[in-house]
């Protein structure tokens, strides 16, 4: 008996060393070193081994879900739970992790249990969503709907020393076998794998294996592979949905098992009382004590042997063919989507796709795990929310975390079954709203808008108000083309400032959108054609007060090409509509909380860009031409020839960034603000440019320039 070096020293000092003085020591010192007991209500993991992959173990950036086995969690603290197949949970808990890393505040659990947990507690509604490697019951199935989801293929390990190290021999530099051949695998018949787990083959050297690796192991070293050992054989000890898919295959391969020890309902429970027959709690614990058991053989989901590397006999397929797993996995892929899940070769008994798939090149046993759902559910929708989007993301044809599940050796649905699977889901509600429903954002909402509001109407008011003083008070005024010029600038000023208001609003409907582009290139096209036909007229003022020549023709020329220009702005819009329409759409926003906002949008939104820019190219040309004969033959308006040609670029500049902000930008709100800051502009250097002259005339100026007011 161990005793602390502290404690011997004190008892030899004082001479108490006794063997019964010794004894009670023994029993204080292995008394206070027990664990202390655990209460009944506490949770209590059955499951030992924390299933996240060794990389993901040392990640602590993200909450970590609880581990797998946990029999009651505090629903405020989770986000969602689930439980149910032990087949799923290798591949749930690395999905859970690497979600919660995307979504640092959900924190959800998967608490394992077996397909029969799973059917019951989701039943029960106490979790959001449950999996089992089995269809509900007639009973359950009144409120559980079963979705397939995941499959993989169920295992034969064996530890068998002798076969162990020959295979360890003839391993290449990475450590792999070679490629498949009886020399090169544990093989046992379909009839003799039955016979082994109904007991009636106890012994490794027994004729019926020698058989079935002959030739083969059988013959290596003489048979010296294959001694009279006992085989022990481990089972799942609970409800198990990976124990029903392997005993419908044993119940297919072998018909001395199906008569003598039945079904689902009798296996393993009418054997486990023999000796040679063991049991244990989840996948894990069947994999954990395979590890530790010579001469063992038993039956467990390929991904959850991944990290211990059990070795697995081969198991002839319906056609004779010995398959790998892992060769198996991408061509059920593409059969799955073939099939659809419904085909006369599938054996699909109780839902489950098990044994004897009649195709070439395919491990014959293969469970699915469903996804169950509760849709009799109306409590606690916002969770059940949470719970189904984590759902979806997992079945999005380009979620990351589906390409896990492949490098995990699962075998994920084709992208077209998954989608089928996804849509139904959506279907699914929670107090009459679907529980996948998409989140609406309305960020078009600005505390600039009623300011920039009144900013603009007051502006306005001051244009009209000085354009109508301008040409009624002030003699000597061309008032045909003031009036052209006042019309057709507070028209597109008005018309800029209405879009600004639709560039406001949510653009839910298409007619927003398409007011907005109406909007906006016909009050530009007023505008800049009003800044045109004004800087003609200007030209014409100068040309005749040089006395250089008359145009006579001057005012019908530019009605005629006010009149074109106009002609082909709306050629160009009801051809934008027609072929390509600007359109109300969903811009995704955040696609894992299903956060979507409005916008207006088009096919083709460059080309017509740039067509309205081509458009307004040909107005700013003549604008740039006129400006530069204004420039040239305005020495009258002393020192102002520099202010005029740049309050006419700038003009030009911000009329060009209005059509591309318009077409292009995604903030709607900005498009609103530089919608009414341009007009703004526009409207305040017009009233400076065009009615200067008019107040300076009115005693402000030099007797020079009175006479040319």
């Amino acid at each position: 008996v161990f005793v602390p070096p502290p404690l011997s020293f004190f008892l030899l000092l004082f001479g108490m060393v006794r063997w019964h003085t010794l004894l009670f020591f023994s029993f204080l010192l292995m008394v206070s070193a027990s664990p202390a007991a655990v209460p009944e209500d506490s949770p209590v993991a059955t499951e030992k081994d924390d299933l996240r992959p060794t990389s993901l173990v040392a990640r602590q950036s993200a909450p970590t879900p609880a581990p797998v086995g946990i029999l009651e969690v505090d629903r405020r603290v989770y986000s969602f739970i689930s439980a149910g197949s032990t087949l799923v949970a290798p591949i749930i808990r690395q999905w859970m992790y690497s979600y919660t890393i995307l979504q640092p505040d959900i924190i959800p659990v998967y608490e394992g249990g077996g397909s029969g947990s799973g059917l019951r507690r989701t039943y029960a509604n106490t979790v959001d969503f449950g999996y089992a490697e089995r269809t509900p019951t007639d009973e359950i199935a009144k409120r559980v709907e079963p979705f397939p989801y995941v499959a993989a293929s169920v295992l034969v390990m064996y530890r068998n020393p002798e076969i162990e190290e020959y295979l360890d021999s003839i391993r290449n530099d990475e450590g792999d076998i070679p490629p498949i051949d009886p020399d090169n695998y544990l093989v046992l018949g379909r009839d003799t794998l039955g016979r082994i787990f109904a007991g009636d083959i106890m012994y490794w050297d027994d004729p019926a294996i020698i058989d079935d690796n002959t030739p083969g192991l059988a013959e290596v070293n003489g048979g010296d592979l294959f001694t009279h050992t006992e085989i022990i054989k481990i089972c799942r000890a609970e409800s198990s949905g990976t124990t029903l898919v392997f005993t419908l295959a044993l119940s297919d391969f072998s018909d001395f098992f199906s008569e003598n020890v039945g079904g689902v309902s009798t296996f393993p429970s009418s054997l486990i009382d023999r000796d040679d027959f063991l049991t244990a709690t989840g996948s894990s614990g069947v994999v954990n004590r395979q590890v530790d058991l010579d001469y063992a053989i038993s039956y467990s989901a390929l991904p959850s042997n991944i990290d211990t590397n059990n070795p697995y006999a081969l198991i002839p397929n319906r056609k004779g063919q010995l398959e790998t797993p892992e060769t198996t996995n991408p061509k059920l892929r593409s059969l799955f989507s073939d099939l659809n899940f419904n085909n006369e070769n599938i054996n699909f008994r109780g839902g489950q796709l098990a044994v004897d798939l009649n195709t070439s090149g395919i491990y014959p046993i293969i469970g699915i795990a469903y996804l169950l759902i509760n849709e009799k559910v109306d409590v606690d929708c916002p969770a059940r929310q949470v719970a189904f989007r984590y759902l979806r993301y997992t079945l999005l044809p380009n979620s990351v975390i589906r390409n896990i599940g492949l490098s995990a050796q699962y075998i994920i649905l084709d992208n077209e079954v998954a989608s089928d699977v996804l849509s139904d889901l959506e279907d699914i509600t929670c107090e009459g709203e679907s529980v996948l429903a998409i989140v609406i954002i309305d960020n078009h909402e600005s505390g600039f808008f009623p300011a920039l509001l009144a900013l603009s109407m007051a502006s306005i008011i001051i244009l009209i108000g000085s354009g109508v003083y301008y040409v009624i008070k002030i003699p000597g005024v061309r008032k045909t083309s003031m009036i052209r010029f006042t019309i057709c600038l507070l028209l597109g000023g008005f018309l800029c400032l209405l879009v600004s208001i639709f560039f406001y609003l949510v653009p839910d409907e298409d007619y927003i959108c398409q007011c907005r582009v109406w909007l906006t290139a016909f009050g530009l096209t007023l505008m800049v054609t009003a800044l045109a036909a004004r800087n003609w007229n200007l030209l014409q003022i100068f040309l005749r007060r040089k006395d250089f020549f008359t145009y006579e023709t001057s005012e019908r020329d530019i009605n005629i090409l006010m009149g074109v220009i106009f002609t082909l702005q709306l050629a160009l819009l009801i051809a934008w509509t027609a072929a390509d329409m600007y359109e109300s759409s969903l811009r995704t926003e955040d696609d894992l909380n299903r956060e979507f906002t409005w916008e207006c949008s088009s096919d083709d939104v460059t080309l017509w860009l740039a067509l309205e820019i081509a458009l307004f190219a040909i107005l700013i040309l003549f604008m740039i031409v006129t400006v530069y004969f204004v420039w040239k033959f305005s020495a009258d308006i002393v020192g102002h020839k520099y202010t005029v040609m740049s309050i006419y670029n700038l003009i030009m500049i911000f009329t060009i960034m209005i059509v591309i902000f318009a077409t292009t930008i995604e903030d709607d709100e900005g498009v609103a603000i530089a919608a009414m800051t341009s007009l703004l502009v526009v409207t305040w250097s017009t009233i400076f440019l065009n009615f200067h002259v008019t107040l300076l005339t009115m005693g402000k100026v030099s007797n020079s320039l009175s006479s040319n007011k």
